[in-house]
């Protein structure tokens, strides 16, 4: 039997889509061997193979061979050879238009339309200290700066430098005669500490005034340019600065735009998609990305060297082109993903207090833990190969450009769905993050409401830091509520008081009575009894205590009623004589159960969804869930990894009917098992853990009696059977000890959801 063939993503490119088209092919002709191709093409069989892999676009004649061979038309698949080929060689050639990310000084032969504006702002820098460049989004003030002002300045041999003011912006000092602060309106945006921000502004407002700096020329937009003025220093920087407004291109200058960086490359416009782009877009403020947009889109649709009407019809024109751009790739995305390009969209859009929305720079690691990784991973790849967002050689991640905030009906209703709360989540993380840079600090803990009001996260999830934050949030507020419990101060009960210390009292001195455990008991249940309206918290702490000085049926009572208080969803009967085991998807929707007899099953699947828990539809077979001993779902809840006594590790598809795959067998029993996010199993014996590698051999042996996966499937945790918690990383091919415990012998290991904590089980667990 031949090897496997590797998966091929058809939206990864023209290559590989062709070569995922024609494996659906061979699969609907019944899927013969490459043998059997190969005999009815009269190809190699290694030729037409190679067809289907995806790696490099197969010749015309082979991909022929393989349709016909296949059943397919050929004249269809001509057809499609052709498209495929058009498009990687449009890849290897140049785009005349820069989409959503503005030019900069590489692109300056590929500038147009701003002729007499660069010329006016080269003549305000020459003879002023400060010069600021307003207009509206979307305007083309960075590519002015970028494209024309950096781009002629360096050409002239002028030391020029452009920066952003991102979320801690620094003044440096430098030896460049002119610099270029972009996108000014971030220092109002993303700088969340007023002092840091005004700690910026006053040092950029003295350099102005001293006259001995550089030349400073900042571009803001218009709507931001109130803000500016609120700051003493900035408005006598400004009334001494000289003021460049960048408004609306005239039809002159958008035909340009429009023409001229084709001819760059060898290319024609059509002159009724130029009539088309100027009865759309001239005289419009914030056109630009759009019209960018629209004939990049078109340019990728285009035959021969001319860029025609139709195309850019079809690219949706300046209104449509980037809201079509975004639904597509809505549209290719699997259903899962939706929330997580949400989340991603959100947390790169900032809402507008009293101003309209903007886009937000972030750093990559703001978005770890609000997914599994691998989801992640694609979510980001598909909206940077669409051009919506842009990946930066600095880890940091933004929209290219407003336009997709404005643009897109989607996001628009995203950020309307429930705006206080985009806003409460956004100043969340920029509280945690001042908690991490203050070393984790108590003083920036949240406290009282603002801790309370995240009790339910929303539906915007959080990220790692945010988790640990709120974690240690909570940590603190129940240390304060134990402090006062201890002093029983807390409660307005003197009863409840003259109890517990009775006990303790007993207890010390092993004087106590039946009689009085009794009493005791007693009268802590009724102390608890009140307290199950007021606080089910306190209530649950005074009934564990009635119940541990004596079993009362009065204390019994009432930690059954506490408990349910305390959010117990309730009990329900299995067809099991005795369960030893349980087990969850992470998002709570279905629930394994295995054990022993009598039902005809060792292991139920159970959902979770309804108002009361039911047994799943899918039945797996008796006889492959005998004795089984460790079960763990995968993050995605679509398959479910059991191990039983004999030391089998199998994995069920829970999408279908068929059998189990069998990943292992191991000498020894099964202990415990997890499932990575990429599918990876791992599985603790009494003689150690087992990675399991393809074709049912160990990938690696590692100490311990207990095993999981993190959730971002990059850590694996381990211990237990005499050697102590120990933190594996998995990122280069083989596991590589990262962290160990300096004592400690755990039973079980586990990882925070989402998190970055890893938790022990040590002992006898009551």
């Amino acid at each position: 039997m031949g090897r496997p063939e590797q998966p091929v993503d058809p939206l990864a490119g023209p290559v590989e889509r062709l070569a995922w088209e024609l494996r659906r092919l061979r699969d609907q002709a019944g899927r013969p061997s490459y043998r059997v191709l190969a005999e009815r093409a009269h190809f190699s069989r290694s030729t037409l193979a190679e067809a289907a892999t995806g790696m490099r676009l197969p010749t015309l004649e082979a991909t022929l061979a393989y349709a016909v061979a296949c059943g397919g038309d050929r004249a269809e698949w001509e057809r499609r050879w052709h498209l495929a080929a058009d498009e990687v060689e449009r890849s290897r050639r140049r785009s005349p238009y820069p989409d959503l990310v503005p030019l900069d000084a590489t692109d300056a032969d590929l500038f147009f339309g701003r002729d007499q504006l660069l010329e006016d702002l080269l003549k305000a820098v020459q003879r002023a200290p400060l010069t600021v460049v307003a207009g509206a989004s979307g305007s083309g003030k960075s590519s002015l700066l970028g494209a024309g002002l950096l781009a002629k300045l360096t050409a002239d041999g002028t030391p020029a430098r452009r920066v952003t003011p991102g979320p801690h912006p620094v003044y440096e000092e430098s030896d460049d005669a002119v610099l270029i602060i972009d996108q000014f309106e971030e220092v109002f945006t993303l700088v969340a500490d007023e002092r840091e921000r005004d700690a910026y502004l006053d040092r950029l407002s003295a350099v102005a005034a001293a006259g001995d700096g550089p030349a400073l020329v900042i571009g803001v937009r218009a709507d931001f340019y109130e803000r500016c003025v609120r700051h003493a220093g900035l408005v006598t920087a400004f009334r001494d600065s000289v003021h460049v407004p960048v408004g609306p291109m005239d039809e002159r200058e958008l035909r340009a735009v429009v023409v001229e960086p084709a001819a760059q490359v060898g290319l024609q416009v059509d002159p009724d998609l130029v009539a088309a782009v100027l009865t759309e877009a001239a005289g419009q403020a914030g056109a630009l990305p759009m019209v960018a947009h629209a004939l990049r889109e078109t340019w990728s649709r285009q035959r021969g060297n001319v860029l025609r009407l139709a195309d850019y019809r079809a690219a949706g024109g300046v209104t449509g082109a980037i809201a079509q751009t975004a639904e597509q790739l809505w549209a290719d995305l699997e259903e899962a993903q939706h929330d997580l390009l949400r989340a991603v969209l959100l947390r790169l859009t900032s809402p507008g207090e009293g101003t309209a929305d903007t886009r937000r720079r972030i750093g990559r690691d703001e978005l770890t833990g609000i997914g599994p990784a691998g989801e992640l991973d694609t979510v980001l790849d598909r909206l940077a190969a669409a051009r919506l967002i842009v990946l930066d050689h600095d880890d940091t991640i933004e929209i290219a450009h407003e336009a997709l905030v404005h643009g897109w009906p989607r996001l628009w209703g995203w950020l309307d769905d429930d705006r206080d709360a985009l806003l409460r989540h956004q100043r969340l993380t920029s509280d945690a993050a001042e908690w991490e840079r203050a070393h984790h600090g108590e003083d920036y803990l949240y406290r009282g409401d603002r801790l309370a009001a995240w009790d339910t996260e929303g539906r915007t999830p959080l990220n790692e830091l945010e988790r640990s934050f709120l974690l240690a949030s909570r940590a603190q507020a129940a240390a304060g509520r134990r402090r006062r419990r201890r002093t029983i101060g807390g409660l307005s009960f003197a009863a409840a008081a003259t109890s517990v210390l009775l006990v303790l009292a007993l207890v010390q001195t092993g004087s106590a009575g039946d009689a009085r455990d009794r009493a005791t008991s007693v009268r802590l249940a009724g102390e608890a009894r009140r307290q199950l309206q007021q606080d089910p918290e306190v209530a649950l702490l005074l009934a564990i205590e009635a119940y541990e000085a004596g079993p009362t049926p009065e204390a019994d009572l009432v930690l059954r009623q506490a408990t349910a208080d305390a959010r117990l969803r309730g009990t329900q009967s299995t067809g099991l004589r005795q369960v030893k085991g349980a087990t969850t998807t992470p998002d709570g929707r279905k629930m394994a159960i295995w054990g022993s007899g009598p039902a005809p099953t060792g292991l139920e699947i159970w959902d979770l969804t309804g108002s009361a828990p039911r047994r799943d539809a899918l039945r797996l077979p008796p006889a492959e869930t005998q004795n089984v001993q460790s079960a763990a779902f995968s993050p995605d809840g679509r398959h479910l990894a059991t191990g039983n006594a004999a030391g089998r590790v199998a994995v069920w598809d829970l999408t279908s009917t068929a059998p189990p795959t069998i990943v292992g067998t191991a000498p020894q029993g099964v202990l415990g098992i997890s499932v990575s996010p990429t599918g990876q199993v791992a599985s603790a014996h009494s003689d150690g853990v087992r990675l399991w590698g393809p074709a049912g051999r160990a990938a690696a042996e590692l100490p311990g009696r207990s095993v999981a996966f993190s959730p971002s499937g990059r850590r694996l945790a381990t211990g237990g059977g005499g050697s102590p918690l120990r933190i594996w990383s998995l990122t280069k091919g083989r596991p590589h000890p990262e962290r160990t415990a300096a004592h400690g012998e755990p039973e079980q290991v586990a990882f925070s959801p989402q998190g970055p904590w890893a938790a022990t089980v040590e002992g006898d667990v009551p």
